[in-house]
């Protein structure tokens, strides 16, 4: 079977994205952007990887090489991401506002969706009382920070687990 040009674009983003994944990861490994073209960066970034794994240095994706960055990144795409936006020593309480409580609150709504015994709560960027009380439930379901007043970096982390293990497609 003959591929055509744009079948072979296409492997060479899904190899991008790949290598983009593991750079993420690994500082060794370059990051490149993903458009299709096999070119120096590209080309770079698999260098860069078979020389950090112990390969045969070619710079060319061969069968070994090709395998052993899809695996990589699949185990690396399987790790929930770390969202760095909560801040390690910061903690939300009542009456806070801003992006942060958005992003808590909806992230929220997302665990009512799964757990019938979990409360909606608005979307609206204000900790209210109802926002509070909701805290305190999920904190009681998840064994999270239970003498922490409001908001703190292990349920935050627990928020951002839980999201990142949904599918967004609904």
């Amino acid at each position: 079977m003959a591929f055509t040009d744009q079948h072979k674009r296409e492997h060479i983003k899904e190899l991008q994205n790949h290598l983009y994944v593991i750079s993420q990861n690994d500082e060794r490994i370059p990051s490149v952007l993903s458009d299709g073209v096999y070119g120096k960066d590209t080309q770079g970034a698999v260098t860069a990887f078979q020389n950090s794994r112990g390969l045969d240095v070619t710079g060319e994706a061969d069968p070994i090489t090709w395998s052993m960055i899809a695996y990589e990144a699949g185990v690396h795409n399987s790790v929930p991401v770390r969202l760095d936006i909560f801040p390690e020593d910061f903690i939300l309480t009542p009456e806070s506002t801003g992006y942060l409580v958005y992003v808590i609150q909806v992230l929220m709504n997302i665990l009512s969706r799964e757990y019938e015994n979990f409360p909606e709560v608005a979307i609206d960027g204000i900790y209210s009382p109802q926002m509070h009380e909701a805290v305190i439930r999920l904190k009681e379901i998840s064994g999270t920070e239970p003498d922490t007043y409001g908001i703190g970096i292990d349920t935050w982390n627990m928020l951002a687990k839980k999201a990142n293990s949904k599918d967004f497609s609904e």
